[in-house]
């Protein structure tokens, strides 16, 4: 009698699929586990349970009623198109119509996991005991050695495929979604269209790429690299030798960032980047400044008498990294840490006079543009929190001992400063008159996840609008408005979504709205039409109740003009439009009448 054929491991495994044993008391246990997983977060809902302060503070303040079935009800509500309301609909009816969209539904999810008691309570200690004891960090955050903690996107720049291989470059451009466009993803075309444009002005263009944490500090990542030769090569995408070479080429300055500050570490032995934060130490900063300046003034001849003094100070602060790991109040593991920073401090009254020594307070009338993301911003803008006025713009300006315009603004550092820049020239101000340089500084890993859109900057011709100065009377000034504000109600025609909060280093971001039908409260005050206005859309890694608004509803807003208050908030991560069109209308900063 013949043998029966031996199944294939393909058959065997088909067969195994459907006949798996389960003991009944495991099976139970199982249901049981499960249905009070269920249960439980809807039944404390009911009950009361407040809700910790998370994304949905502003809506469900301490003082509110408990996020129960009935605040999810409404919140549910809202994703139905044109305001259909389900009990009212009588006779034939299609689901599909009244399907949200799928960005819609996303935010919906968020409002449910923000909102969770139970989500909320344990989310926080589970992470305490996965970073403390098993070094794990969560989808942003790699946990590493020491309490040094590094942010993904930064490692993916060095252990991902080369930015300009054209299989990386195919994936990003077919990469958007229902919330966003495609990316444009080559760094190459969008350096070199501004290199062009910058030299129609005769004015040179030199690149400062901010190297990422684990380039200068591998041994804090991994105990492999704890015996490297100082001099072995340093880390980097393999892109890289090609996109530098590829910029020479083309007489366009790229500024060694990694090779200064390597041998800044090897000579001091000094950490060059925070323990728990993306962003580099202010020594970091003042050695990138002097090697800078050193390079600009080969170049240039700039007035080099000071009329300002450098101070010392400490700032305590805990990192941006560490922030988005979501930790328990209380958890001291990866204390905040203490740097001394160095501010530069200007003497007010002697530039009050009509004295010729220049200031190297930033200026307009300066010789040299910085174009900066975070790593500019840091030390200078408050809201990071790692103290202010001793940022790269500032260091820069105080080793040339001339001023510096500086441009700063968290985050999309391939496209975030070049956009304002454009915006600021479209408006009437032009900040690359009389400019020698454009220092453009972006985090590196901007390279290979960066959108590089091609932005046009307007032509300015002297004497015309945009040749000099902003508008003198933006729309709105007038005596008839109080305390600098304007009052109006105005239909939200679009609006722009702030990322989730703890997904992204800022804890801090502006959104746009795009108003129409605007109506100003006082008859006085003249401004109509269509409007932009920027406000706040997240504060402290919460969302605000302004940053999901309903498309067409009424809002009632006070503002002031953009130009009045730029200086104060442009700093901040702001997601604006794609449509350029919109620059050419009156901007406005906005706050919500309660």
């Amino acid at each position: 009698m013949a043998n029966p054929p031996i199944p294939t491991r393909e058959e065997q495994a088909n067969r195994e699929i459907g006949v798996t044993d389960i003991a009944p008391r495991l099976a139970w246990t199982l249901i049981v586990v499960s249905l009070v997983t269920i249960c439980l977060d809807p039944a404390l809902r009911q009950f009361g349970l407040k809700v910790p302060a998370g994304a949905n503070a502003t809506e469900h303040s301490e003082d509110a009623a408990p996020l129960g079935p009935a605040s999810v009800a409404r919140e549910f509500a809202r994703l139905i198109p044109g305001g259909t309301d389900l009990a009212t609909v009588r006779g034939p009816f299609s689901f599909r119509d009244a399907m949200p969209s799928a960005p819609e539904l996303k935010d919906f999810e968020s409002f449910l996991e923000d909102g969770s008691p139970v989500g909320q309570r344990l989310f926080g200690a589970t992470q305490l005991a996965l970073t403390k004891f098993l070094g794990v960090g969560n989808e942003q955050v790699y946990a590493g050695r020491d309490g040094w903690l590094f942010y993904r996107p930064g490692m993916d720049y060095l252990i991902g495929p080369g930015f300009l291989e054209p299989n990386a470059l195919g994936a990003r451009a077919k990469s958007g979604d229902e919330w966003s466009d495609p990316p444009q993803p080559d760094p190459l075309a969008a350096i070199i269209d501004l290199d062009r444009q910058l030299d129609a002005r005769d004015i040179d263009l030199i690149l400062v790429p901010a190297p990422t944490k684990a380039m200068l500090h591998p041994e804090k990542f991994s105990s492999r690299f704890e015996d490297r030769p100082a001099d072995a090569p340093g880390l980097q995408n393999a892109s890289w030798p090609d996109f530098s070479a590829a910029l020479r080429d083309k007489g366009i300055t790229v500024f060694a960032t990694a090779a200064v500050l390597g041998d800044a570490l090897e000579e001091t032995g000094e950490d060059q980047y925070l323990i728990s934060d993306s962003h580099w130490t202010p020594l970091a900063v003042d050695t990138v400044a002097e090697a800078l300046a050193s390079l600009i003034n080969e170049r240039f001849a700039l007035d080099s008498t000071r009329q300002a003094s450098a101070d010392d100070a400490t700032v305590t602060s805990t990192g941006d990294v560490r922030r988005m790991l979501k930790l328990p109040e209380g958890a001291d593991f990866l204390p905040a840490q203490t740097v001394t920073v160095h501010p530069i401090s200007h003497d007010r009254e002697q530039n009050d006079t009509n004295s010729e020594e220049p200031s190297v307070e930033p200026s307009a009338q300066s010789d040299v543009l910085l174009l900066g993301d975070s790593f500019a911003n840091i030390y200078s803008l408050a809201g990071m929190g790692w103290g202010e006025s001793a940022g790269l713009a500032e260091q820069l300006a105080w080793h040339l001992g001339s001023p510096v315009e500086a441009i700063r603004m968290n985050d999309n550092g391939a496209y975030a400063t070049r956009a304002e820049l454009a915006r600021r020239m479209t408006r009437g101000d032009d900040p690359l008159r009389g400019k020698k340089v454009v220092v453009w500084e972006f985090a590196i890993r901007e390279l290979a996840v960066g959108d590089w859109k091609m932005i046009d900057l307007p032509d300015v011709v002297p004497g015309e609008p945009g040749s000099n100065s902003t508008r003198a009377d933006p729309p709105g000034s007038t005596d008839a408005t109080t305390d600098g504000w304007i009052e109006i109600t105005a239909t939200i025609r679009a609006a722009t979504r702030p990322p989730q909060p703890g997904s992204v280093p800022y804890k801090d971001c502006v959104i746009a709205y795009h108003l129409g039908g605007v109506r100003a409260e006082d008859p006085a005050v003249e401004i109509e039409g269509e409007i932009v206005v920027l406000l706040w859309g997240m504060r402290d890694d919460e969302w605000t109740a302004e940053a999901r608004p309903e498309s067409g509803a009424s809002v009632q807003m006070r503002l002031k003009p953009w130009a009045e208050v730029q200086s104060e908030y442009s700093g901040y991560t702001r997601v604006e439009f794609d449509d350029m069109d919109l620059l050419l209308l009156d901007t406005f900063w906005g706050e919500p009448i309660q």
